[in-house]
Formats: C-alpha cells, structure tokens, sequence
C-alpha cells in the first residue's frame, strides 16, 4: 500500500528528457539508408594492433602473467583523441550537433565488428591448423582442435571480455579530455548521447551470455524460458503495472512499447536488434529521426528517493503510525 505521505515524493521525481537525433541532412550512401564514414587509417590500425593482443591475452591458455598492452593502448588513445577532437572541433564549420552526436557511434561500431571479425578469423585459423595436422597425422592435431572447440565454447565471454577493455579505455579518454570540448563548443555535456554510447549492453552478441549476466543483470533469464518464475520480462512487468497503479500521479512507459502499425528497423548488421527483441520489443525503424522517451522510472535516483528508508526516517514513522508495521 502507498500512503498520503508518499505525496510528497513526487516533486521530487526527475523524468529524463527525451533523446532526439535528427539524421535528415546527412548523406546517405549507396543504399540511400546508411551513412557512409571514413575512418582514419592510423585509428584503424591502432585498434587492429590492439585487438590482435588483447586476444592473444583472452585466448591463451599459459597460467602465466598477463601481457602488457600498454603500448598499443597508447596508440589507440592518441587516434581516437585525435578523431574526437576533430569532429567536435566541425561544430564551426561543416556539422550540426545532431550529426557530431551520430558519427561518434561509427567508432563504437568499428570497434564492435573487428573485434568479432578478427575472433572469427582466429577461430577459422584454428580449425584450418586442425585439419591440416589430422592430414599430416601430427600430434599437435589433438591441441589445435582443443584450442578450436574452446574458441567457440567461449565466444560469448571472449568477445565480451576485449569489447569492454577497449570501449572502457575510449570512455575514460572521453571523460577526461572530449567532454570539456562538447561542453565548451556544443554546449551541452552530452549525456544521454555517451550513456548509449559506452552502454555494456553493445559488448555482447547475446544479452542471454553468461558473461553479460554476471556483471550486469543477475535476474535476467538466463536461458529464455518463459515459464522461470524469476524471467526479467516476468519481474519487470509486474512492477511496472504495481508502481502504475500505485502512483497515478505518474505516467509510466512500459518497456516494450506497442508498436502496432509502425515499421520494424531493416538493417541490423551487428545482430543487436534482434538479440534484444525478446526483451525490449521490435526496434523501430527511424530512418532520419532516431527519438526515445524516457519515464520517471528510468532515472534510478527516483527509485532511491522512493525506496530508501535512510531518507525519510519520520516520514516512515508517520507512515508505521498511521498503517502498522505491515504498510
């Protein structure tokens, strides 16, 4: 039961504005949907340097010290220091804020896809080490198939594993010298645009992994069975029709919207969309207007504000007073 007491929170609550990026003056490419970037060479060569280590580290199996990437992360560091400066910097003469908003993803997205183009690649090698010691009979055969099963046995935490060092090392660079640029010439600091951008919900190809599951949601379905009592879609949707009903005052956004009549996105390169179908609905197409509400509940400093007993102490007295220790 809510009481009259908890009327007093809701001027408290803070509802997140909405996240609006207007595509519609960028060129699109040759298949009139996507942008087409240009990535600097040195960026592109720093992090393929990067990735190649970082999963020589993830993939071996000596017990042995980790290896030091101190300097290809250095080199990824001075690139991608050097692109943010530059695109923040076209504010003045070729870019609207929107547009610099957007392109900040097609780093992110590069990222994203080497890394898993180069683990594929490294698997591919594996097998093809494999097949070729089987022919020859040799007895490194046995090792090289070993190593190959593992690879793919732990795709998901691999792939995980690398995405997260290097788009953590990006968002320390950016939290240390690009956000004072996008404060001072986008006056704005940026931050629903970066909350996206480094979310860890970019680093897995499965939001079912285990790997994501046990650093970022411990009540997520695991296994996709409806029929778990604990299934996030399960909990999420009892509580928001609990905190719907119980507060009125505040309109609540479910988190699979309904989308009947709107258009499903087409492209989905990176296989993200339609991992998240399940839990967050169809993805959208917006082509030119990429636009998200928010709700009250979406700002989690309103659930402290909500549930926290060390806040409001005599209002809890009040509250036990008048409706016994079971309110």
């Amino acid at each position: 039961m809510i009481s009259e007491y908890s009327n007093d929170l809701f001027p408290l609550f803070r509802v997140p504005e909405p996240w609006i990026v207007d595509t519609s003056d960028l060129k699109k490419g040759i298949d009139n949907y996507h942008v087409d970037v240009k990535i600097s060479s040195r960026f592109n060569g720093a992090l393929k340097k990067l990735i190649t280590s970082l999963l020589d580290d993830a993939t071996s199996s000596a017990m042995g010290k980790p290896l030091d990437n101190f300097r290809e992360f250095d080199a990824l560091k001075s690139t991608y220091l050097d692109i943010m400066t530059v695109l923040i910097h076209r504010i003045k003469t070729d870019l609207s804020i929107d547009e610099i908003h957007l392109l900040q993803f097609a780093l992110i997205k590069q990222v994203l896809e080497l890394v898993r183009s180069q683990l594929d690649e490294l698997i591919n090698s594996e097998k093809t080490r494999a097949t070729e010691f089987r022919e020859r009979g040799s007895t490194e055969a046995l090792d090289a198939n070993h190593r190959s099963v593992s690879l793919q046995r732990n795709y998901d935490s691999i792939l995980f594993k690398v995405n997260r060092q290097i788009v953590t090392e990006m968002q320390r660079i950016d939290a240390r010298h690009s956000a004072p640029l996008r404060e001072k010439f986008l006056n704005t600091p940026d931050g629903q645009t970066i909350d996206a951008l480094f979310s860890p919900m970019l680093f897995t190809t499965n939001l079912s992994a285990p790997a994501f599951l046990i650093e970022q949601y411990r009540l997520w379905d695991s296994e996709g069975d409806e029929r778990a009592d604990i299934a996030f879609n399960k909990l999420n949707l009892k509580l928001e029709r609990l905190l719907a009903k119980e507060l009125p005052e505040s309109p609540m956004l479910t988190l699979q919207t309904d989308q009947e009549g709107r258009a499903p996105e087409l492209y989905d390169s990176l296989g993200g969309l339609l991992q998240t179908q399940k839990f967050m609905g169809i993805a959208v197409n917006q082509k030119a207007l990429i636009r998200e509400e928010f709700c009250w509940f979406d700002n989690p400093e309103n659930i402290r504000e909500l549930f926290s007993t060390e806040h409001y102490p005599a209002m809890l007295r009040a509250v036990r007073k008048q409706e016994g220790l079971r309110a």
